[in-house]
Formats: structure tokens, sequence, C-alpha cells
């Protein structure tokens, strides 16, 4: 019976949290997504790493493009999942 309760309430937690990220204004998620971009590209592993895995945002998730962008002018190698087979892998 735990596990269930467990499942509900992260089912009602990401639900809670999808709502709180899909009522941000677009120029507070701007805003955030430059931050984002900014905190992750002064982490110097980050400078070092010639292969970093990113995300495509969805349902209102904040979008890596800013980051990923510089990342790639460093000449960085970029890798999103991509589900085949209901297996996950990260693709260039």
């Amino acid at each position: 019976m735990s596990n269930l309760t467990n499942l509900s309430d992260r089912n009602t937690t990401r639900q809670r949290i999808r709502r709180m990220r899909q009522e941000f204004r677009n120029d507070d998620r701007l805003r955030a997504e430059s931050a984002v971009a900014e905190r992750l590209s002064r982490i110097s592993p980050m400078h070092r790493a010639r292969h970093i895995a990113i995300y495509f945002a969805v349902d209102g998730e904040l979008s890596l493009d800013e980051f990923a962008t510089s990342a790639a002018r460093r000449g960085q190698c970029l890798y999103a999942p991509v589900i085949s087979d209901d297996e996950i892998q990260f693709r260039l």
C-alpha cells in the first residue's frame, strides 16, 4: 500500500510542478533560461567537457537552447535523449 501512496504522491507533485511551470510569464521564463545558461557556462567542468548531455524542453520546462548554442560554438558535442523501442539512448 505504501508504494501506491508514494506513486500517488509523486504524481500529484509532478502535476503541481507542471502547472507551476506552465504559469511562468514568458519574460520570466526567458530570464530564467538566461540565468541557467550563465550558471552552466560558469561551471569549470563544463568548459573542459568534450561531450555534454542535454534535454529538449517540453511541457513548460526551461529551454537549454542558449546554453547549447554557446557549447556548440565552443566545439563541444551535444547529445539529447531519444527513445527507441522502449530504450533511451543519447544521440548527437
